[in-house]
């Protein structure tokens, strides 16, 4: 059961949109950050599911960046009494591809704020509703969870989970694919790059490995493995962080018509769970 509500909710409900043209441009890297030849959609016009983070990427200014890297609290956000921030997951629900070198739309809303407490004291989670829409069509709505918390140590990873794995990737991160995949998303949150911030202010052993990064890690092993079939829905949740300091294992097994996925360190501490949902063939 939820805690009582907090400061912030005043907050809920509170929208902003936004348009701008789709760039084909960091769509393309974000294929070269995983490897790939080209982009895992069936015309070379289209976003791949999940690879909205690339698109309507922050414009704030510099003046308005904390020291964490991220814009000031308050404005669309709350200024919520808690220092950290992080990716908790998102649910991501897919209708109709986005077109690059077209004109999209982006309407965010605040859904919810919630106060709670964790192992680590007190936290706040926010869920915001993002509905992309193209050509007047809606084409994905995606929920994202935005979790506050005060200093102290993160989640820990989850051991002892017997599910039989049918792929078990090994993900390396380093500095370099951790830095690209910041300035892909303009994501300037200093634990992704810079690793005096991360160990001596936020208390990390390294630096950390994006939510999104891994959740796509997750995603891309489990399209590959689907021979062409159209995503439909993708949900992800964070149960701890994960860090530059060893590789973690992208894992998954198909179960109906989708699939079962997780993420694990390297000492097999289970650190995210995830699941896909495919288009009927």
């Amino acid at each position: 059961m939820h805690g009582p509500t907090i400061a912030g909710e005043a907050h809920i409900g509170r929208t902003r949109r936004f348009a701008e043209v789709l760039e084909a441009g960091p769509v393309d890297r974000l294929a070269g950050l995983f490897d790939m030849d080209r982009r895992p959609a069936p015309a070379g016009d289209l976003v791949p599911e999940g690879w909205q983070w690339v698109t309507f990427c922050p414009k704030a200014r510099q003046s308005e960046i904390g020291p964490d890297g991220h814009p000031h609290r308050g404005g669309f956000l709350p200024d919520l009494d808690l220092r950290l921030r992080m990716f908790g997951g998102a649910d991501a629900v897919f209708h109709r591809p986005l077109k690059t070198d077209h004109t999209a739309e982006l309407v965010e809303r605040i859904a919810d704020i919630r106060e709670t407490t964790g192992n680590a004291g007190r936290l706040a989670i926010v869920k915001i509703e993002r509905t992309f829409q193209q050509f007047g069509r809606v084409c994905l709505v995606e929920t994202q969870t935005i979790i506050y918390r005060e200093p102290g140590p993160a989640g820990e990873p989850r051991y002892g989970d017997d599910e039989s794995a049918q792929w078990r990737d090994l993900i390396e991160p380093d500095p370099v694919s951790l830095f690209r995949f910041s300035a892909l998303t303009y994501n300037g949150h200093r634990i992704h790059y810079d690793r005096d911030y991360a160990m001596n202010v936020e208390g990390y052993p390294g630096l950390v490995v994006h939510g999104p990064f891994v959740a796509l890690s997750l995603l891309e092993a489990a399209r590959r493995r689907a021979r062409g079939r159209q995503v439909s829905r993708f949900t992800f949740r964070s149960a701890a962080p994960l860090f530059d300091t060893g590789p973690f294992h992208a894992c998954g097994r198909f179960d109906g018509n989708g699939a079962v996925l997780w993420a694990e360190n390297d000492m097999h501490g289970r650190a995210m769970n995830a699941s896909v949902e495919f288009h009927p063939n």
